[in-house]
């Protein structure tokens, strides 16, 4: 393979180096009619050795990367730039059946769904809560912008549904980083003086 220094291939592509028989392909450093001409150069030498061009196939194979891997990497940057959650369905399917598997002490047969929602400006938004005993960060997918402000205020909607257990539940919310209680749902201080939001389901 021949491959643009500062291209898609410069994580993948290495120049090959026969004295220590490492390296895959054949680089140039400058967009330039004359680097190019002379990576080929270098290609058709070791090409024209058997011996070298054998080594030159082994090393390639040994640095050879899973397409899948790649796929993944360009669709996940993809979802980035289009503002939207990648989802891994294996990975989900992994997590939903450890953590509320029928079979497993986690799981309780009388939690209902509930939406949790932050109506607010920012970018990422969290949620932790005392249903999971704060060890876990759920984020919330943006359904929304400018929905409960008006056109040019930066206010978005977020929203996530969990399956929660019958009871009281305190909950806070992470905004760009930062704690924040939402203003427009119950709230409580509890006694170290921490002040949460509340839900009963």
């Amino acid at each position: 393979a021949r491959g643009y220094k500062t291209g898609g291939l410069k994580d993948t592509v290495h120049e090959w180096r026969g004295d220590v028989a490492e390296g895959n392909g054949f680089t140039f450093d400058t967009y330039s009619h004359g680097d190019l001409v002379w990576a080929v150069k270098r290609a058709l030498r070791v090409f024209a050795s058997g011996e070298e061009y054998e080594e030159l196939r082994a090393s390639a194979y040994e640095t050879t990367i899973d397409v899948s891997q790649v796929a993944w990497a360009w669709s996940s940057e993809f979802h980035r730039l289009r503002n939207a959650m990648y989802t891994r369905t294996d990975t989900v399917s992994q997590l939903i059946s450890s953590t509320v598997d029928e079979r497993s002490e986690m799981y309780d047969s009388r939690s209902v769904p509930v939406r949790v929602a932050w109506h607010g400006k920012g970018e990422k938004v969290i949620v932790m809560g005392s249903f999971d005993n704060w060890t876990s960060e759920w984020p919330l997918l943006r359904v929304s912008d400018d929905g409960a402000g008006g056109a040019g205020t930066g206010v978005a909607a977020f929203e996530l549904k969990l399956r929660l257990s019958p009871g009281e539940h305190a909950y806070k919310f992470k905004v760009d980083d930062e704690w924040i209680v939402a203003d427009d749902q119950p709230k409580r201080e509890d006694a170290s003086g921490i002040t949460n939001n509340v839900l009963v389901v």
